[in-house]
């Protein structure tokens, strides 16, 4: 979607993997320890254990994670091109990845930016992120990223307003169900033959239950909202009429998808659902495709 009077598109996205990536020191990996996920600071619901090296988990995380493929990226691509004013030509100059995770999203979006900011609170993050850029793109590393340790709140103080042509934002969730191009999470996989729906289901949900409700009542209440969330598939993000215009949002896989350990059996409250899509002027785009996220 574009704000009025900048060539700017937001876009939610789940956490992907790129294909063909290589995990620095990806070979001869250990069983990860137990406790990676922790919630040390009401300012985070999730963050690797201060106990636990980064490059490890994150080379176990890129290893296992299902890909999305360039047609993915290219319907980004292709809505900020029709999206963009008919006064100017489309932009692609400078894109923004907020919480870039291990970075490979970063990596995918330098191969149709000439430079990509790349930001998070943690700077284990950036660092691990650098990493994997310098090992894919050792000679493009210094010319093509920008690191900035920052929360995503605080952005304004560091770039200029409406610098960027594209702007991700990070949803990390393991297991999860879908949604979009106005907020995107990826679908899970289709359960396998000997671990159905319901019991899949019931260990993710006991594997989080210990760190949600261990929390402190600040982070159990940001816990809440992302539940909350979770289940509204992001259509509880508001874009006001007067200030977004061609706002599409897509959604795969609504209709069988769960959103697995953000449910009150997990956290222990009650989660509500918030609808906030403004009917008739916002295009909704429902998508069944269970073969999007996967890998068999």
């Amino acid at each position: 979607m574009h704000r009025i009077q900048h060539r700017s598109q937001l876009y939610v996205r789940g956490i992907i993997s790129q294909q063909h990536l290589t995990p620095t020191s990806a070979t001869n990996l250990q069983r990860p320890p137990r406790r990676t996920l922790i919630a040390t600071s009401p300012h985070r619901s999730w963050e690797v254990s201060p106990n636990i090296d980064t490059t490890t988990y994150w080379n176990h995380y890129l290893r296992t994670r299902p890909t999305y493929p360039a047609s993915f990226y290219n319907q980004i691509y292709d809505y900020h091109t029709s999206a963009s004013p008919s006064s100017t030509a489309p932009t692609f100059t400078l894109a923004h990845d907020i919480g870039p995770g291990p970075g490979h999203v970063a990596h995918a979006l330098s191969h149709q930016f000439p430079h990509v900011n790349v930001s998070d609170i943690d700077p284990r993050h950036l660092t691990y992120a650098q990493h994997l850029h310098h090992t894919n793109s050792p000679s493009t590393t210094t010319t093509k990223f920008t690191y900035t340790l920052t929360r995503a709140e605080h952005l304004a103080t560091h770039f200029p307003r409406a610098s960027a042509d594209l702007i991700l934002g990070a949803l990390l969730f393991p297991l999860l169900p879908s949604p979009t191009t106005a907020r995107h999470r990826p679908p899970r996989p289709p359960p396998s033959s000997n671990l159905q729906g319901p019991l899949l289901d019931g260990i993710v949900d006991r594997l989080y239950q210990s760190v949600i409700r261990r929390a402190t009542e600040t982070q159990r209440a940001s816990y809440k909202r992302e539940a909350d969330a979770a289940a509204s598939w992001l259509d509880s993000l508001a874009f006001a009429a007067g200030e977004w215009r061609a706002v599409r949002r897509y959604t795969w896989n609504r209709g069988w998808a769960r959103m697995g350990f953000f449910t009150g059996r997990a956290g222990g409250f009650v989660v509500e659902p918030v609808k906030r899509v403004r009917a008739g002027e916002e295009v909704v785009v429902e998508v069944e495709d269970r073969g999007l996220w996967r890998r068999d």
